[in-house]
């Protein structure tokens, strides 16, 4: 009996096309392919974070917002890096396949650039010569309701025990996942630890994802079923008095 199943290959190609729609409105400036990964701006992310400025260890609430293509000529780049990365993970994966499934992926590869070039066209109609763009200036910006949630989202991934708190075994094993986007290496650990106990919780890691869990437990507990008992005794740790029904 034969067991069909979706090629790896096919799963990279997946999210080259999410990359390839890239939204300025981001909230989190993470990189879907790690060290490999392009920014919106053309520019390689060098295994860190799309953002202008300083972001959290999670590439959230980056200062300044996330980096993104400012002309057409930017645009273009960031779409053959993607293509690039694409045709790299089919060296990689298509071995597991027969030929011709080596063939459709590096097609596809083509095909999901041709798409991003269309977009490009569409978001700088003129190609007339450009101005140079300038970056916008850092910000303090208050992040907003989406990236926040993200953070506790986040968080709650690399907590693998669920016990509230990051142990520096579970950050040394985030930041060596190559498919999670981060901001700093092992040492990033000792500057967020600022009460030196070896763990880091969420206010440490990012006071604005706490402060939210606090105000909009409602929200936060509806936000992911499976999430919800953890989410639950985090609110305890955090010491936050349980909100009441709003009375209609």
């Amino acid at each position: 009996m034969r067991i069909d199943r979706t090629p790896s290959w096919l799963v990279l190609v997946g999210l080259v096309v999410v990359l390839a729609a890239w939204d300025a409105r981001a909230d989190c400036c993470g990189a879907a392919f790690g060290s490999t990964s392009i920014c919106g701006d053309g520019t390689s992310s060098n295994g860190g974070c799309c953002g202008y400025g300083p972001c959290n260890i999670f590439c959230c609430n980056c200062d300044g917002g996330c980096r993104q293509a400012q002309n057409l000529q930017q645009c273009d780049a960031a779409c053959q890096g993607q293509r690039g990365t694409c045709m790299s993970g089919c060296d990689l994966t298509c071995g597991e396949g027969a030929a011709d499934d080596c063939e459709i992926c590096y097609a596809a590869c083509n095909v999901s650039e041709g798409n991003c070039e269309q977009q490009c066209q569409q978001r700088f109609p003129s190609t007339a010569t450009e101005a140079k763009a300038t970056p916008p200036a850092p910000s303090k910006a208050s992040p907003s309701p989406k990236s926040q949630l993200l953070v506790v989202h986040r968080f709650a991934l690399v907590d693998k025990d669920r016990n509230g708190a990051i142990s520096r075994g579970e950050f040394d094993a985030f930041v060596k996942d190559p498919s999670q986007a981060k901001c700093g290496g092992p040492a990033r650990f000792e500057q967020l630890d600022a009460n030196k106990d070896g763990q880091l919780t969420l206010d440490e890691v990012d006071s604005s994802g706490a402060t939210y869990l606090r105000e909009h437990q409602k929200e936060a507990l509806a936000s992911a079923q499976k999430l919800k008992p953890y989410l639950a005794s985090l609110l305890k740790m955090l010491g936050a008095p349980k909100q009441q029904p709003s009375k209609k």
